[in-house]
């Protein structure tokens, strides 16, 4: 009996020795667990604050993007007003030349048939 109880002693500190050694093995798996844990936090908030960044410069480039063809689209148009202008001060200018020159050109055709008239008469009036 003196034997069996030495033999679960040796047994018990055996049990307890492996228990003890169980136990610290838990306690720095938890802590290498922790500092993993903290390493990949810390590595998501990074990630997340990264992509919020890029959220902001994206949503700036397209801000200024959008006051870039705004700027384009207003140019755009003050030239095609530009040029609608200068074509019609064109149109005008050209109509008006038209004008005077016909005006011109009939005056000058009325002032030949009269020449031509008066002469005609005048040789006519010879003649009789």
């Amino acid at each position: 009996m003196k034997k069996d109880v030495a033999v679960h002693k040796t047994l018990l500190r055996d049990s307890e020795d492996k228990r003890h050694e169980v136990q610290l093995h838990i306690s720095q798996t938890a802590i290498v667990i922790h500092q993993d844990t903290d390493s990949h936090r810390k590595y998501q908030e990074q990630l997340i604050a990264e992509a919020e960044a890029l959220k902001a410069e994206i949503q700036a480039l397209k801000q200024h993007q959008a006051r870039r063809e705004q700027e384009h689209l207003h140019t755009v148009e003050d030239l095609n007003q530009s040029y609608s202008n200068k074509l019609d001060q064109t149109t005008n200018d050209w109509s008006t030349r038209y004008n005077t020159l016909s005006a011109e050109s009939q005056a000058r055709i009325d002032r030949l048939q009269r020449d031509n008239h008066d002469k005609l008469s005048k040789v006519t009036k010879d003649y009789e």
